[in-house]
């Protein structure tokens, strides 16, 4: 799970648990436009639980939603295989 992740080692057992869940509701409807109201139906945890709990990472729950949501549309493209590199707008080509 997240055992081995040295940014979360400060974290007990029990948040572990909670931010496991978060993510696998969260990557289970990655696809979604999630709002408040379908985070906390979902993951049966309130706007302030949500926010406590995310505190401790330094993050906010829509942040950690779209961090989420990120890495698995990087991982689902192949995480081993070179990134894009991403394309030079002409107007930008001009200025340099």
């Amino acid at each position: 799970m997240f055992s081995d992740n040295p940014a979360l080692q400060h974290l007990s057992d029990s948040d572990k648990a909670s931010l496991w869940e978060l993510t696998l509701w969260i990557s289970e409807h990655a696809d979604q436009t999630v709002g408040w109201t379908q985070l906390m139906r979902g993951t049966h945890m309130s706007q302030w639980e949500l926010n406590a709990l995310l505190a401790k990472i330094n993050t906010n729950p829509m942040a950690y939603m779209k961090s989420v949501k990120e890495y698995l549309k990087y991982e689902n493209q192949g995480a081993f295989s070179t990134p894009p590199v991403p394309q030079t707008s002409n107007r930008i080509a001009q200025h340099v």
